[in-house]
């Protein structure tokens, strides 16, 4: 999908089946990436769309998913936490998704640049409004449409041979002994650790981090191609843990988990603050999990993945996580 021209006939494809009336004024392709391709498209109305397409018939699927999750979960939710999905077609080999153009009114937070203690509040803020409106619909059905796994720890079988890799080749010179008895002991407990996370049933993000978002009075998140049903709290550990450097996550994670957990009880679920921090800490070790597999993905830096799975080790040492499997 790198051809400039392919992404081109995709989003004329893509504006035409959204409105035939609607012709095309100007196209800015905004970025390509392995997964997906983003472009603005002026249209003759004067209006602006961002249409999102698969980058390759190989993450055809990914977008496939997003689109019954923008579809039929995340319409349930009484108020609006995403850009409004204004058309999409999944029966297409590239399959595309034109959402509402809300740049002129949210802003996004630059890659690299650290998020500041405002955007912080709002992404929270956004994951407990999101969370707790979830927990107060059937997700059940809503999910049912909606092709693979379902809550976080489908697919737990792939777990064991995923940290068994990373044992066999763990480089001693690059991270401490720790980090290895950390991923060993999570790799000797994963069905204790699918049994933790048994539950509490929100809707998970499952790539919750700053710069998936736009902001402006609130927080709108972007790419839900990840989603499952969980403990709330799985976002929070992406978040704050694996995506932020931990002496500055150190300082933001207690008023954080305090924002949550007073923005679940504005939307209608009470939660104990204790309880939310036990869920943390666990779901910490199903962070490391998360972060040792992402080292595969397609496009990952290594400085990058590095970065995350340190991070999200560090975290589940200093929360001791290890506690919670005896």
């Amino acid at each position: 999908m790198e051809n400039p021209d392919a992404i081109t006939r995709t989003v004329r494809q893509a504006v035409g089946r959204m409105d035939a009336d609607l012709s095309i004024a100007g196209i800015e392709h905004l970025f390509t990436l392995p997964h997906s391709a983003v472009s603005r498209v002026a249209l003759s109305d004067g209006k602006t769309v961002i249409v999102k397409q698969a980058g390759s018939g190989e993450f055809a699927d990914g977008l496939r998913r997003e689109i019954v999750i923008n579809r039929d979960v995340l319409s349930e939710l009484p108020e609006k936490v995403a850009p409004e999905l204004l058309s999409a077609s999944a029966d297409v080999e590239v399959p595309w998704l034109v959402f509402e153009d809300i740049s002129a009114t949210h802003e996004s937070l630059p890659l690299g640049s650290p998020p500041a203690p405002p955007h912080i509040e709002k992404f929270v803020r956004a994951l407990g409004k999101i969370h707790a409106q979830s927990m107060q619909i059937d997700l059940a059905e809503a999910f049912s449409n909606v092709p693979g796994g379902v809550y976080v720890t489908d697919g737990s079988e792939r777990a064991a041979p995923l940290l068994d890799a990373f044992l066999h080749s763990f480089d001693s010179n690059r991270f401490p002994p720790r980090t290895y008895d950390l991923v060993k002991n999570i790799r000797d407990n994963i069905p204790t650790i699918v049994d933790l996370l048994a539950g509490q049933s929100a809707l998970i993000h499952g790539d919750a981090h700053f710069w998936n978002a736009l902001y402006s009075d609130d927080a709108l998140v972007l790419d839900w191609a990840l989603a499952t049903v969980g403990p709330g709290e799985v976002d929070l550990c992406h978040a704050l843990a694996m995506n932020l450097p931990r002496d500055f996550s150190r300082e933001h994670e207690p008023p954080a988990l305090r924002l949550y957990v007073q923005t679940c009880s504005e939307v209608g679920v009470d939660l104990d603050e204790s309880d939310v921090l036990d869920r943390y800490r666990i779901c910490l070790l199903q962070t490391v999990v998360v972060a040792v597999g992402m080292q595969a993905v397609v496009g990952m830096p290594d400085a990058v993945w590095t970065r995350l799975f340190t991070n999200a080790v560090q975290s589940a040492i200093d929360h001791e996580s290890l506690a919670y499997l005896g």
